[in-house]
Parts: C-alpha cells; sequence; structure tokens
C-alpha cells in the first residue's frame, strides 16, 4: 500500500478512493497551479506603526494643535482672572461706599456724643 493511502480520519479507514489515477493526478495539478497563483499575487508592502507618513503628519498636526490649544487656554483663563478681580475690586468699592453713605447720614456731634456717654 503506498503511503498516500493512510489517513487518520476514522471515518475514512478502510475505504477506498474509486477515482480513476486521472482525476486524482487532475485534483493534484489543479492544488499545485492554485498554490502558484497565490505565490506569484503580489502582496501589497504594508506599513505599520509609526512609520506611515500619513500617521506622522497627523501626530505632528495634533501636537501643534494641542500647544495652541494650550495657548488660548491660558490667555482665557488669564482674562477670567482679571475679571474675577476687577469684580472683586468693584464689590469692595460698593461696599466702602454703602459703609460711606451710613456715615454720611450720622452727624459728628452726635457720635462724639454718644461716645462720651
Amino acid at each position: 500500500m503506498p503511503a498516500s493511502t493512510i489517513t487518520l480520519n476514522p471515518n475514512v479507514i478502510g475505504t477506498v478512493d474509486e477515482a480513476s489515477k486521472e482525476v486524482i493526478q487532475a485534483e493534484k495539478e489543479q492544488e499545485k497551479q492554485e498554490a502558484e497563483a497565490k505565490k506569484l499575487k503580489k502582496k501589497k508592502k504594508k506599513m505599520r506603526g509609526r512609520s506611515k507618513t500619513s500617521k506622522e503628519t497627523r501626530q505632528k498636526e495634533s501636537v501643534y494643535d494641542q500647544k495652541t490649544r494650550e495657548k488660548i487656554k491660558a490667555k482665557v483663563d488669564n482674562r477670567i482672572k482679571i475679571r474675577k478681580a476687577e469684580k472683586e475690586k468693584v464689590k469692595r468699592e460698593m461696599s466702602m461706599l454703602e459703609k460711606l453713605d451710613e456715615l454720611v447720614d450720622i452727624e459728628p456731634a452726635k457720635l462724639i456724643k454718644k461716645i462720651k456717654k
């Protein structure tokens, strides 16, 4: 028995391939042609990871965009701080003016009399 007839599949053990030699040989030839066709196909050279130029340019743009965002955010934060400081200053001035208005309503002579008692 030739080695090509030995199989490990229990469903095939004990069975005989009744196909003629020409059919078997044609099947083998077809398999060889398919294998050669696969070899002949030119594979695309796929670059992976960091070395793709599109990825490099996208990375550069994102870094530039991130830096500009940080600069703009710093400017906005600075403006917000200035506005808050101005608001606090206005509040302090308003409270001082209110206190002065209260003091203006009171006559100094009456205050001196209250202090002496």
